[in-house]
């Protein structure tokens, strides 16, 4: 996954920034991109942990010198990863939303950090796939499960699909199940089908009643 750094701000949301303005230090070596996980190998040079720990997989030579390593061992560059989160922080700008970010700020009911997901690309159906044979519930459904209703709203208001359904229904039915009557309130007047059906044939009244 490249760790691209999105801008913020009216003007610019989505956009990658220029290499003019990241501090060069702040660029994984390999990838050219901000580093979001920076770890510095044993001679002293600082990659994206996920671009060098595939480079060692098949040498162990630095990408920065071609000389050997004396050691494949990563430590982490704290002092790295607070700088360049203070700098992104005071330039308005945050990584690209990684997948499952938006489920967990979701579930959460981080409805501050789901806005600036949501601003900085995520998707509004995002779920937590993980290599899950079975589709796990979206962010909408884990929100609407937890009765967190003004994540519910922000999520609706960015597009999310109030009828997407797993094996267990659809967000009203998670809501219903919980006896949120505020969230299902919010995703009826959103255009949720009341009358679709879990796997087993039942509704949102029946889990309801």
């Amino acid at each position: 996954e490249r760790a691209a750094a999105t801008a913020g701000g009216s003007d610019g949301v989505g956009d990658k920034p220029t290499r003019e303005d990241v501090p060069p230090e702040f660029l994984c070596p390999i990838t050219h991109d901000v580093m979001r996980d920076p770890v510095s190998t044993a001679d002293g040079h600082t990659f994206e942990r996920e671009a060098i720990a595939r480079w060692l997989e098949s040498r162990r030579t630095s990408p920065k010198t071609n000389e050997p390593l004396e050691s494949v061992a990563l430590v982490a560059n704290l002092p790295m990863r607070s700088l360049i989160s203070t700098w992104m922080e005071r330039n308005g700008q945050r990584f690209a939303p990684r997948p499952g970010e938006l489920w967990l700020a979701a579930s959460k009911g981080d409805v501050e950090e789901v806005r600036s997901l949501l601003r900085a690309g995520a998707d509004c159906d995002d779920n937590r796939t993980d290599g899950l044979e079975w589709t796990p519930p979206t962010a909408l459904m884990q929100a609407s499960w937890n009765g967190h209703r003004d994540v519910v709203e922000a999520l609706v208001g960015a597009g999310a699909d109030v009828n997407q359904a797993t094996e267990e229904g659809p967000a009203l039915m998670f809501a219903s199940e919980n006896g949120h009557r505020d969230v299902v309130e919010a995703l009826v007047g959103a255009g949720a089908d009341v009358n679709k059906a879990d796997r087993n044939g039942r509704t949102a009244l029946m889990v309801a009643s």
